[in-house]
């Protein structure tokens, strides 16, 4: 049970929900977090919440990943996707990665979503939009 262990709970890509009626959920919020002193609740959101979870100091803006990063998770991706064989053999696909990597400015949830695509059809990367 909830009250017998310390708990995060995440709310993942909450801005989905926050165009409704989020009355409800926050009460469901304050229910869960008097359950245990311990636990703890993680939105993700690109949008700022209402309070009274939107207050300042809880926010962390999360920027982009740092180059060998993103180059990293790309690669993991296309290997889950066994778009190539293994994270670390990327072989003649790294140039596009990289151009990849940097059209979308190391943006984590871009790459996860593009590489893919960009890894089974052939194209070039451009950052013009």
């Amino acid at each position: 049970m909830l009250r017998d262990h310390p708990t995060i709970i995440v709310f993942d890509n909450f801005e989905s929900a926050l165009g409704q009626d989020v009355a409800e959920v926050f009460d469901l919020c304050r229910a869960l977090l008097e359950a245990h002193p311990a636990t703890r609740l993680l939105f993700t959101s690109r949008e700022r919440l209402p309070e009274p979870f939107g207050e300042v100091f809880s926010e962390i803006q999360l920027g982009s990943l740092d180059e060998n990063e993103a180059i990293e998770l790309a690669s993991r991706v296309l290997a889950r996707q066994r778009i190539i064989t293994a994270p670390d053999d990327v072989g003649d696909r790294i140039e596009t990665i990289i151009e990849l990597v940097n059209a979308v400015n190391r943006h984590p949830r871009a790459l996860v979503l593009i590489a893919p695509e960009i890894a089974r059809r052939p194209a070039r990367v451009s950052n013009a939009y």
